[in-house]
């Protein structure tokens, strides 16, 4: 740190440099004179209001960020270090170019020293002012042909510059001022700086709120706003933090299911979304708490005939409690396991009752639980089949693999006559009627009332010398034969 007497002596050094320019504006001297005889024309476009007043005048921001380039490349020619834009200085220096138009001076309008428009927290500092020069490189020749204009420039205790252009109708026409700090308190964001791969994050990132409202980062980076920005790149969006008072991603997801369907949990996609289109097409992304529009559709395929998402979250507390608000995981879930496990998703579907109604889908598909819900889906519902309230199996398929065991087989007869059958295989037709064709008709269970094989077997001695002892050839040969000839299978 400075002493108290070193800073005095920095800051009157600062004064005489700028004493010279203030008695020759950057002048014949120094070359680059100002344009006395022929102002800048034309209508004044906007003010500036400093220290109180408010001056006619438009700042250009471009040619001060053109300064600070041809500047940064004046010390690096001496290997001094680059300096960094500094937001209070550069509204300093805004500040200082506007009063400069009313009094070319080192002394401010009020009559004070330039430097009580300096920002507090500095302990080496200078000014540089001009005016009347076109160009950014027109103005800093002049200053590096100027030798206490090129000293501040080239300064290696100076880290901060705050840079001002004011463009106005009359006098010089155009006023420049440089202020320099040994310090960067707040780093300035350059215009296009938050353009990375061809997206503007203007629309989801400010630094200054960054920093304000996460504590981690402003313990980081300080007040170092490109940190800040490179930050929010790599981690913050992953993390879904909140960059700008204008974008939350969380409103954004909970708003739109035609995102959610497209970025999941991508949280970054959201990011990059409003800021190439979202924004553009007025989308909210704010204030939206709760989600809308549950996603139906997966991979292009539309869910919603069976698949509620409300519906199957308070159905099932386990759901609930894996996903919360996450209407696409929910959905991934039922995709991938909840249909195969004939989880009821919808009031509208119940798929044991869509099964226990038809026999045709139950001989298709057996107990492959997902093709009822994707049948329904394509063609149940179309059809206007019944898809609720069916607690009992209707029509109980006979056939299977092309065979109708019907003549020797009704599904209520053998799950009656055996409790162990429908202790196994409950309300499950298909399942019933692959332990008798497989199990019961060896065994010779009877599957009918109509049909006893014991009986079939002693009344017919034909059938005895063929087939002796391999009792499911006798069912077969009824199926196929025995009921067509009048033969009798029971008393």
């Amino acid at each position: 740190m400075l002493s108290r007497g070193k800073r005095i002596k920095s800051a009157l050094l600062a004064l005489v440099l700028a004493a010279v320019l203030s008695f020759a504006p950057v002048g014949s001297v120094y070359a680059a004179a100002p344009i006395k005889e022929s102002p800048i024309g034309g209508s004044v476009l906007g003010n500036v209001t400093f220290g109180g007043k408010t001056y006619a005048g438009t700042v250009d921001e471009n040619f001060a960020w053109q300064v600070l380039d041809l500047v940064n490349q004046e010390r690096a020619k001496q290997g001094i270090a680059p300096l960094t834009m500094d937001a209070k200085l550069y509204d300093t220096a805004v500040g200082r170019a506007a009063e400069i138009t009313t009094k070319f001076d080192h002394t401010r309008p009020n009559g004070t020293s330039c430097f009580t428009a300096f920002p507090s927290g500095l302990y080496a500092y200078g000014e540089n002012i001009a005016a009347g020069q076109q160009t950014p490189a027109s103005v800093v020749n002049a200053w590096m042909n100027s030798s206490g204009h090129r000293k501040n420039i080239l300064n290696s205790n100076y880290k901060a510059i705050g840079i001002g252009c004011v463009k106005v109708s009359s006098g010089y026409g155009i006023y420049w001022a440089q202020d320099f700090g040994d310090r960067v308190l707040q780093a300035k964001v350059r215009p296009g700086a938050l353009v990375r791969n061809g997206i503007d994050y203007s629309a989801v990132f400010n630094a200054d709120y960054y920093l304000s409202n996460n504590a981690d980062v402003k313990k980081a980076f300080g007040t170092d706003k490109t940190k800040a920005f490179e930050h929010f790149l790599n981690y913050g969006m992953k993390e879904g933090r909140r960059a700008i008072a204008s974008f939350d991603v969380q409103s954004y997801k909970n708003k739109y299911p035609d995102l959610r369907s497209a970025f999941g949990n991508d949280l970054r996609k959201y990011y990059e979304h409003y800021a190439r289109y979202g924004k553009k097409e007025s989308r909210v992304a704010t204030g939206v708490t709760t989600l809308q529009g549950a996603v139906t559709k997966l991979n292009g395929v539309d869910y919603s005939a069976v698949y509620n998402f409300n519906y199957y979250q308070q159905k099932y507390s386990d759901i609930k409690k894996a996903f919360g608000n996450d209407d696409v995981k929910t959905l991934q879930h039922f995709v991938n396991y909840g249909m195969k496990e004939g989880r009821r998703a919808s009031a509208s579907f119940d798929v044991q009752s869509y099964k226990n109604k038809y026999p045709d889908l139950r001989s298709a598909f057996g107990n492959d639980l997902k093709k009822y819900y994707t049948h329904y889906m394509n063609y149940g519902k179309r059809e206007g089949r019944i898809a609720t309230g069916v607690s009992t199996v209707q029509g109980a398929v006979t056939k299977l693999n092309g065979v109708d065991y019907s003549a020797v087989y009704d599904f209520n007869y053998y799950q009656n006559k055996y409790a162990d059958i429908k202790k196994a295989f409950g309300n499950d037709d298909v399942k019933t009627l692959q332990h008798f064709v497989n199990y019961g008709m060896k065994e010779g269970r009877q599957g009918k009332a109509s049909f006893n094989m014991t009986f079939y077997k002693n009344k017919y001695a034909d059938l005895r010398k063929a087939f002796g002892n391999d009792n499911q050839k006798y069912y077969m040969h009824y199926i196929n034969y025995g009921k067509k000839e009048g033969r009798k299978g029971s008393n």
